[in-house]
């Protein structure tokens, strides 16, 4: 969920890659190099932090807060939580402080794996929501926010290679997250249409009960946003050759 999920790795590593092209400061890593994986954290770290406030070179919004338009949810058909989640207008905060703790590379697989951890992350947007929780149904609909803190993600990303003009670009197969929170709030106005006790009695569930609304949540929001960001990321695949964003890696 971004929180995902929530970090534009990949985007940074696009980035990072253009130093010769884009002003000081992106660095580059070379795929042979014996410190590689600790050379990709530290300028996965550097670009996530420069690229904040996006660049429209590259087609890129900004990353903090990141902004999506619209995600459907479907957190299930049974057991006590059970909606349908429609989330607008949704903004996210907090990726551009995320830690990146590991990155490795494997050229032979074309598998990129990175680890982060974000201390802090918020999420605002308008909702609509219809279900059950525990046996009351809701239909429900407003301002509502996500927080959550201590987030460990796991981002995997495979890519194909694909020859252009004698040029190799790698295209974004698959993006897949892991997204692990320590701790999360939320709040979505007026669950139950009319009734604010109801409605504060069921968010009051839900944060007692954070770990299994989680649970729900996980599944749907980790490939809704992987779905976004290797998107994303592949505005950057699209346009650079690989060969110029990794250093002596094989076409």
């Amino acid at each position: 969920m971004r929180n995902a999920a929530i970090a534009l790795a990949l985007l940074a590593l696009g980035g990072a890659g253009l130093a010769a092209k884009l002003p000081a400061g992106y660095p580059t890593c070379n795929v042979k190099a014996a410190d590689l994986s600790t050379c990709l954290a530290k300028a996965v770290d550097a670009v996530i932090h420069k690229l904040k406030d996006g660049d429209k070179a590259l087609g890129l919004p900004s990353d903090d807060p990141l902004h999506v338009k619209e995600i459907v949810l479907d957190l299930g058909h049974g057991g006590p939580i059970s909606i349908l989640l429609t989330v607008k207008d949704l903004d996210v905060r907090g990726l551009s402080k995320s830690i990146w703790k590991s990155a490795k590379l494997d050229t032979q697989k074309h598998e990129l794996v990175l680890e982060a951890l974000t201390e802090h992350m918020r999420m605002d947007f308008q909702y609509t929501a219809s279900g059950k929780i525990l046996v009351i149904a809701v239909q429900g609909d407003g301002p509502a926010f996500f927080e959550f803190d201590n987030v460990n993600s796991t981002h995997t990303l495979k890519f194909k290679p694909v020859h252009k003009k004698d040029k190799t670009f790698w295209t974004v197969t698959d993006y897949k997250m892991d997204i692990n929170p320590g701790a999360m709030r939320s709040h979505l106005t007026d669950l139950l249409k009319g009734n604010k006790a109801v409605s504060d009695q069921i968010n009051a569930f839900l944060n007692t009960e954070w770990r299994q609304f989680y649970a729900q949540i996980k599944g749907p929001g980790e490939e809704a946003f992987g779905t976004i960001l290797k998107s994303m990321s592949q505005r950057v695949f699209d346009r650079i050759p690989i060969t110029d964003i990794f250093i002596n890696v094989e076409n």
